[in-house]
């Protein structure tokens, strides 16, 4: 590789000049001296505190030598300060730091693009992903946490081991990763797999959208955080059977691209010593502004959902997730003989029953998590209506067990069910019974979201979500976990609150969003709602 040489002014001082770019997720310093030559880079995830990890870069940083400051964006800066469009200075780093390359192949947090250069290393062309967080570096670092690894470095290096068939994740989106995790976990692949499989699945996402027209001319460039992934790289590497160009400063192209701008501009430069990063950083928002207004039900009453006789089972020598909900609607005389019909719903998040009389009135419900494991599920579920018989001394006697859901199939076959029915069909029965004047019912699980519409009990239209967890439970459920907030308490924290506009399309871009909130001194609540 060699380096191609920017024509940069003469500057007779012999300090140091510091490049910085904030990100959705990570803040990079780059620390150069005049002639372009890179000291120092440090790469941190500031997950909203921004300000902390300015703090923390200056003690990484050999701030006695620095005389300027070069910024990517300066939305959150001081006025006055050199700014730079941050793909116009990855363009310019890279220029820098990799001058042969054809193509920049660059990604990022949320953001990946392939940049074309024309035979004089002119800009040619420029294409990037859509709203949609499938070929991202916060996609993986999702799943690292999920897989209890400490990043992406982890979950990288464990791939890289892998010498094993792959198993088939979801790499579209997110969320629906988490259940296929799970599900090849209890197939028993190995984390090795499994690590391997999610690396794949976002190098083919990255292909698909980038590269489905033709591969551009070589060589490549590769760059970003992402570019610090050796899984990902060997999967880009084999898909388009190129071999990439690298660079150990490739993760913090923008941050060095900012400062080759400015050296480049050949303008008197009004240089001073600073010491203080973090002084640089706009002051902190004492007027927030708010878009929606309190979340406040006024069209309808929300139902009390607490029974006083209910409680939770554990099956014995089970683990914490395999605890069930019993709820008891029907006071049960000890020594009773009943006759019952039981329901069962397998979702991809909790497993659902239901006990209910010859005159179709509810006896008990149960609630588990299924945790990718729908057979210790439904075996939990079992264990507490057992519990329950011989705790109140009662004898059951089923008619007719029914099973819908996901899993309907696969443990209705287990089980010997009665009756196997697709969710739809079972919503519009359940409505019907309840209701027979309904003509509409939005349901809203942990992965699927539904819009079915009715006519005398039957189904004339449903529709329902597309490949993306937004509009699903498990969207309000990762929210809830990245700001430590329990899922039970979010109904508590969020009605009554005014909230900021944030994005509601995808988790991934969703954490962006909270951490911009967060630097901008939201609360936990106003987030929330």
């Amino acid at each position: 590789m060699t380096i191609q040489s920017l024509d940069l002014p003469e500057i007779p001082h012999p300090g140091t000049l510091i490049g910085i770019e904030v990100g959705s997720v990570t803040v990079s310093f780059v620390q150069v001296d005049f002639s372009g030559q890179i000291l120092k880079a440090v790469y941190l995830f500031h997950k909203g505190r921004i300000r902390e990890c300015f703090r923390s870069a200056e003690g990484q940083l050999d701030m006695s030598a620095v005389q300027g400051v070069a910024v990517c964006n300066a939305h959150c800066f001081q006025p006055g300060m050199p700014s730079y469009n941050p793909q116009v200075a990855v363009i310019s780093a890279t220029k820098r730091l990799c001058s042969q390359a054809r193509s920049l192949l660059l990604v990022g947090a949320e953001k990946f693009m392939l940049v074309r250069f024309d035979e004089e290393g002119n800009f040619e062309s420029e294409r990037s992903n859509s709203s949609c967080a499938a070929g991202t570096g916060s996609f993986l670092d999702q799943q690292a946490s999920r897989l209890n690894l400490s990043g992406t470095g982890e979950l990288s290096a464990i791939a890289l081991k892998n010498r094993q068939p792959i198993p088939d994740i979801a790499s579209r989106c997110a969320v629906f990763a988490k259940t296929d995790l799970i599900h090849a976990q209890q197939r028993g692949y190995s984390i090795e797999a499994i690590c391997d499989s999610l690396c794949k699945g976002l190098a083919i996402n990255i292909v698909d959208t980038l590269f489905n027209q033709d591969i551009p001319p070589g060589p490549i460039f590769f760059a970003g955080g992402v570019s610090k992934n050796g899984a990902v790289v060997r999967h880009l590497e084999e898909l388009l059977n190129q071999r990439f160009l690298m660079h150990e400063y490739a993760h913090c192209l923008g941050a060095a691209g900012a400062c080759y701008l400015w050296l480049n501009e050949k303008q008197p430069f009004s240089l001073q010593p600073v010491a203080s990063l973090a002084n640089l950083l706009l002051p902190a928002n004492t007027v927030k502004s708010y878009f929606y207004p309190p979340l406040e039900i006024t069209i309808s009453d929300y139902p009390d959902f607490s029974r006083a006789a209910s409680g939770n089972f554990r099956p014995p020598g089970s683990s914490p997730a395999a605890e069930v909900q019993v709820e008891y609607f029907q006071a049960l005389t000890a020594g009773s003989s009943l006759e019952t019909y039981m329901g069962i719903d397998i979702g991809s998040t909790s497993t659902k029953a239901i006990l209910t009389t010859t005159d179709n009135l509810p006896l008990a419900g149960f609630y588990a998590a299924t945790s990718g494991n729908p057979v210790e599920a439904i075996r939990a579920v079992f264990e507490a209506i057992a519990h329950m018989t011989s705790g109140r001394k009662v004898s059951l006697s089923f008619l007719g067990v029914g099973t819908t859901g996901s899993g309907r199939k696969f443990i209705g076959k287990i089980i010997h069910a009665d009756l196997v029915l697709d969710e739809i069909t079972a919503h519009a029965r359940a409505a019907f019974e309840l209701n027979p004047a309904t003509d509409t019912i939005i349901e809203i699980g942990g992965q699927d979201s539904k819009f079915t519409l009715m006519t005398d009990g039957r189904v004339t239209f449903s529709q329902m979500n597309a490949v993306c967890a937004a509009g699903t439970g498990s969207f309000l459920e990762e929210q809830a976990r990245k700001l430590d907030c329990p899922l039970a308490a979010y109904t508590q924290l969020a009605p009554g609150v005014s909230s900021p506009l944030a994005s509601d399309r995808c988790t991934v871009f969703m954490e962006r969003d909270i951490n911009h909130l967060l630097n901008q001194g939201y609360t936990v609540s106003e987030i929330l709602a």
